[in-house]
This record gives structure tokens, C-alpha cells and sequence, in this order.
């Protein structure tokens, strides 16, 4: 009994049907003869959040976010997907010699600025009690985005037509702050 396919019946007569499992995201399909661009980068379609848990630590040069939902209502805040808790995570995956990079792409001035807040929050008041400065510091202007995001996807375009504007952002990882015991 179990195990996926076809169950038993519930004693009504009436065969029962296991729903099947998820099947894995398809591989990513390229016209034939094209190869893709970098042998380094992996798309995770899912909730990286959750992925962020278990990636070692000081195993990525850049973390990218781009048009995340930017849930405007002040109750759905606490969705957005740049909050202290996720940048403990980022902090933790990032390269901390100050080559690690959060790169954010919005076209939402509120999501903007909440993430530039909350960036900068980490970093308090630049003193973590051993006296070792700030932890984020932003790249003002951030890199060409030709390096981290060359393409214009379907939201961003439905987006400028609809006038708004990309705000890009970047910060560096400078180093990694001592674990919270709270």
C-alpha cells in the first residue's frame, strides 16, 4: 500500500489515485549549436530563501534580486524578501573579503528604499562592539548592469511601458558580524 501510483480502494469499490510527484524543473532548453553563457550559474526556481539555508558558507561572489514582488501594503511588509533575517543568510553565503555582492533590481521606489534601509540597518551605527565598522557598504552608482543583468525581462518592459523606471542598487559584503546570541 502507498508508495505514489496507484492505491488501493476505500473499501467502496472505487479505485483511488495517488496524485504523482512533482516532477523536477526542466532543464533549460537552448536553440541548437547555442551553449550557455557561464559554466558557474545555476537558476533555482523557487523560494531562495529556503535555498539560502543551505548553501556553504563564503560560497558566492554574488547574490541577484531582481523585480521581487514588493508587496507595497504596510501589513505585507513583513513579506518582502529583503529582511534581516534573509541578509543573515546572504551574509553567511557571501565571499565576506569585500568581492561579495547583493545586487537588486526594482521598479518599485518603496521596495527601493526599504531595501537600502534595511541594508543599511545592518550595519548599525558602523560598531558592532569589537569596533570592526560596517558590515554593507553601497556601490554608488552600482556596476553596469551589463556584468549582472544584461537582459530586459517581460516585467521589466510591461513596466517601462506602464512608466516606471529600473532602479538598480548594489552593496558589498565588507564582513561578516559576529552571530546575534539574542
Amino acid at each position: 500500500e502507498g508508495g505514489g501510483g496507484e492505491g488501493t480502494g476505500g473499501g467502496d469499490g472505487k479505485k483511488k489515485i495517488d496524485p504523482p510527484s512533482p516532477a523536477p524543473p526542466p532543464p533549460i532548453l537552448l536553440p541548437p549549436g547555442e551553449v550557455l553563457p557561464y559554466d558557474n550559474l545555476r537558476i533555482y526556481p523557487g523560494d531562495g530563501t529556503k535555498l539560502l539555508r543551505s548553501v556553504p558558507p563564503s560560497s558566492l561572489s554574488s547574490i541577484l534580486i531582481t523585480f521581487p514582488d514588493p508587496f507595497p501594503k504596510r501589513l505585507h511588509r513583513r513579506w518582502r524578501v529583503i529582511q534581516d533575517e534573509t541578509l543573515q543568510l546572504m551574509e553567511n553565503a557571501l565571499t565576506s573579503d569585500g568581492t561579495g555582492r547583493l545586487y537588486v533590481a526594482t521598479d518599485s521606489p518603496e521596495f527601493a528604499e526599504w531595501s537600502e534601509v534595511t541594508v543599511g540597518g545592518r550595519n548599525g551605527d558602523g560598531r558592532d562592539g569589537e569596533g570592526t565598522g560596517p558590515v554593507w557598504e553601497r556601490i554608488d552608482p552600482p556596476p553596469d548592469r551589463e556584468g549582472w543583468l544584461p537582459v530586459v525581462s517581460r516585467y521589466e518592459a510591461k513596466g517601462w511601458e506602464e512608466g516606471r523606471t529600473t532602479k538598480l542598487r548594489c552593496w558589498r559584503l565588507l564582513r561578516r558580524p559576529p552571530r546575534s546570541t539574542t
